[in-house]
């Protein structure tokens, strides 16, 4: 419904913004439908025992966003891997554009700035994939069982 405002005010970029609104809304009503029912599932289980430490729907929250969200050394290595890119994506036009003018041509000089970037960024791929392959439990199971499911 709003996305025809924001694309009339801002264009495209009010395209790419009524859908990240869109994509928020649709995140926080899943938390909140998530922890509603872990939350409910949680009582009925401690209301057979005779426990009297029943945890809030706060806590509930603060636990499956805990375990939605990667760990910190994960989540450093993204934002690392991102800078690097950044930074190989501005030295490869930089390099482009003290080659010849040969704007919208693609030279030798484009081929080999646009190599090292895609090989900078395929080893920050690469780098990313081991940290969360060795720091997320979570992650390594479903790899491996992924790769199980192919062999059968």
């Amino acid at each position: 419904m709003i996305s025809p405002i924001f694309v009339n005010r801002k264009g495209t970029i009010g395209l790419v913004a009524a859908n990240g609104l869109g994509m928020m809304l649709r995140s926080i009503y899943s938390i909140n439908f998530v922890t509603s029912y872990f939350y409910s599932h949680e009582q009925r289980l401690l209301s057979t025992s005779a426990s009297q430490n029943r945890p809030s729907k706060v806590k509930t929250a603060k636990r499956l966003l805990k375990k939605f969200f990667p760990r910190p050394i994960v989540f450093m290595s993204f934002i690392v891997t991102f800078l690097i890119t950044v930074k190989s994506q501005k030295s490869m036009q930089t390099e482009i554009l003290m080659s010849e003018n040969t704007l919208g041509k693609i030279t030798k000089v484009w081929l080999v700035a646009a190599t090292k970037h895609v090989a900078v960024g395929l080893s920050c791929l690469l780098c990313t994939a081991i940290i969360a392959f060795k720091f997320e439990r979570d992650f390594r199971k479903n790899i491996r069982s992924i790769l199980r499911e192919k062999k059968d």
